[in-house]
C-alpha cells in the first residue's frame, strides 16, 4: 500500500490536496494500491471525500483508532427522540437548527446537515444559566465522534474522541488559561494500554508503526504536520517527502538556515527519509545542491493530463474572457489581475476575469473590484470542484504569484488548451510555458508587460489560435503515461 499523508481534506482543495488526489487516481487507475491519509480530526471527512468522488480512497488516523474506516450505519432519529421524551422543539428560521426545551428550560441547541433534520451535525448543551458546557460532534456517517467539555469562558478544557461503540479511545487536554487553544496532553487507549502522548505527531507515529506491512511506502505531503511523526516511525519503514512549494524563505539565500518553516521538520529529520520529490527539474537541482546530495531527489510533476486530443482551438465564448485559479492569498498577488482588467477595460469594455478560489483576501479583493467599478468585469467565483466548462470558455489563464511549487493551475489550463500568461517565478511556469510559443513569461511584478502581452493575445485572434494549438501539442509532456513512468522509477528505488 502507498500511503499519502496529508493534514486534512476540507470542503475546498488547496494545491496539496489536489496533488494528492491526482496521485491517488493515477495510482489506482494503474493497479497500484493507494490511500490518502489525513492527520486532522475531521468528522466531515467522508462527506468531503464523497463530494470529490474519492470516498473509498481516504481515511484519517483517527478513523483507525476509532475503528471507523469501514463504518456503515443508520442515523439516529433525534427529532423523534426529543418529541417522545416530551421536550419542546423550536425550529430556528432559515437554518437547519433546533432549540430544545425541557419544561421551558433551554437545554439543547442542535444543528443538522440536511433540510429533513435526519443527519445530525452537532449538539450543544446548556446549563440552567444558559451557559454552554458541552458539545457533541457527529461524524458525517452518523455516529457520535467527539465530546468537548468547556470552561466558563467557553474554551475547550478536554475532549473525548469515541469509537463507533461510544467508547473513549482518545482523550485530549488543553490549557484553559492560554489565549489560543493549546494542547497539553493526549491519552490514547490502544491495544489494551494507555499511551501518554505530547502532541498529534505522536499519534501519526503510532498509526504508521501499526499499519505498516512490508512493501508499504509512506509519502509525507504536508510536511510541517507530517514529517516529524513519520520520521519517528520504525527505521525499516520507507519514507518519501514531497515538496509542494518553494523550500526557501522569500528572497533568502540558498542555505539550510533559510528553509521555510513549512519544511523545517523535514530538513531536521532528513536522514530518516529515503528520498525527496519535487515538481520541477529546477527545484530538484536546487534541493540536491542544498543538501549536498545526501539523499536522492526526484522530479515528478504533481499532476498529469489525460489523452483528449479533440480540443477546439477556439474558446467557447466570444467574450474576451480571462481565468485565474488561485487561493485568495497575499502571495498570489491577485490585485495585479484586477488592475490589469481595469486597463484592458478601456479597449475591451466587455472583458471578463473569473477568479476561482477561496481565502482570507476575499474582502480586500471585493473592495478593489468595487473601487474600480469593475463589478461587471471581475467575478470572485469561489471554489468550484470541476472547472472544465470554465476553462473551455476562457481565452487566457493568468498567474501572478510571487512563488509557486509547480502551479497545478497552469497544468490544468494546458489540459484544456488555454494559453497562460504568468510571472516568471520559482518554480513551475518556465517548465510548463514555452515563452512566445504557447504563452508568455513575464518578469515578476512587471504589470506593464503583463498588460502588453494579454492585450496582444486578445487583439490578435490568429495569434491566440496559434498559441492554443501549441499548448495542445506541447501538453503531451505531462501525459498520464509519462507521469506514471516517473513514479514507477521512484517506487522501484524504494
Amino acid at each position: 500500500m502507498y500511503y499519502f499523508i496529508g493534514n486534512n481534506l476540507g470542503q475546498t482543495l488547496t494545491g496539496i490536496e489536489k496533488a494528492q488526489l491526482n496521485r491517488l487516481k493515477l495510482f489506482r487507475a494503474n493497479g497500484l494500491e493507494a490511500m490518502c491519509v489525513y492527520t486532522a480530526f475531521n468528522p466531515g471527512l467522508y462527506a468531503n471525500a464523497k463530494k470529490f468522488k474519492v470516498s473509498d480512497g481516504v481515511m484519517s488516523i483517527y478513523d483507525y483508532f476509532q475503528k471507523a474506516i469501514d463504518f456503515q450505519g443508520d442515523y439516529f432519529d433525534w427529532i423523534k427522540h426529543w418529541e417522545d421524551a416530551g421536550y419542546t422543539l423550536k425550529y430556528v428560521q432559515n437554518t437547519r437548527d433546533v432549540r430544545v426545551y425541557d419544561q421551558g428550560d433551554y437545554t439543547i441547541y442542535a444543528h443538522f446537515s440536511d433540510v429533513s433534520f435526519k443527519k445530525i451535525s452537532y449538539i450543544n448543551y446548556f446549563d440552567h444559566r444558559g451557559r454552554k458546557f458541552k458539545r457533541e460532534i457527529f461524524d458525517s456517517r452518523g455516529f457520535l465522534s467527539v465530546r468537548k467539555y468547556l470552561t466558563m469562558k467557553q474554551k475547550v478544557l478536554f475532549e473525548h474522541i469515541l469509537n463507533t461503540n461510544g467508547e473513549i479511545v482518545i482523550e485530549k487536554y488543553y490549557d484553559p488559561e492560554a489565549d489560543k487553544q493549546t494542547l497539553t496532553r493526549i491519552l490514547l487507549n490502544f491495544n489494551g494500554e494507555v499511551k501518554y502522548l505530547k502532541d498529534n505527531s505522536d499519534l501519526l507515529t503510532i498509526f504508521t508503526n501499526a499499519v505498516y506491512s512490508k512493501g508499504d511506502i509512506f509519502f509525507s505531503d504536508k510536511n510541517n504536520v507530517t514529517a516529524k511523526g513519520l520520521a519517528n516511525s520504525r527505521p525499516e519503514i520507507p519514507l518519501a517527502a514531497v515538496l509542494h512549494s518553494t523550500h526557501l524563505k522569500y528572497e533568502k539565500s540558498a542555505e539550510l538556515a533559510n528553509i521555510k518553516n513549512t519544511y523545517r521538520d523535514l530538513f531536521d529529520y532528513l536522514d530518516r527519509f529515503d528520498c525527496l520529490i519535487t515538481s520541477t527539474v529546477q527545484q530538484k537541482e536546487d534541493v540536491s545542491k542544498l543538501i549536498d546530495n545526501k539523499i536522492p531527489v526526484y522530479n515528478i510533476p504533481v499532476g498529469f493530463i489525460g489523452g483528449d486530443d479533440t480540443l477546439d482551438k477556439h474558446p467557447a465564448s466570444d467574450v474576451p474572457r480571462l481565468i485565474s485559479v488561485a487561493r485568495y492569498a497575499v502571495e498570489k498577488q491577485l490585485d495585479h489581475q484586477i488592475r490589469l482588467v481595469k486597463r484592458l477595460n478601456e479597449k475591451f469594455p466587455n472583458v471578463e476575469l473569473h477568479m476561482f478560489g477561496a481565502g482570507a483576501e476575499h474582502a480586500k479583493l471585493k473592495s478593489l473590484i468595487d473601487e474600480n467599478n469593475l463589478g461587471d468585469n471581475v467575478f470572485l467565483r469561489g471554489f468550484v470542484p470541476d472547472l472544465q466548462n470554465e476553462f473551455q470558455q476562457s481565452h487566457i489563464n493568468l498567474l501572478t504569484s510571487r512563488m509557486e511549487g509547480f502551479s497545478l493551475a497552469l497544468l490544468e489550463a494546458a489540459s484544456y488548451g488555454v494559453p497562460s500568461v504568468s510571472y516568471d517565478i520559482e518554480y513551475g511556469p518556465a517548465e510548463i510555458i514555452k515563452n512566445n510559443e504557447n504563452g508568455y513569461l513575464i518578469p515578476l511584478d512587471d504589470e506593464d508587460v503583463l498588460y502588453e502581452k494579454v492585450e496582444a493575445l486578445l487583439s490578435d485572434a490568429s495569434l491566440l489560435v496559434k498559441f492554443r494549438e501549441n499548448v495542445i501539442e506541447d501538453r503531451k509532456r505531462f501525459s498520464e503515461s509519462e507521469t506514471l513512468s516517473k513514479w514507477q522509477a521512484v517506487l522501484a528505488s524504494l
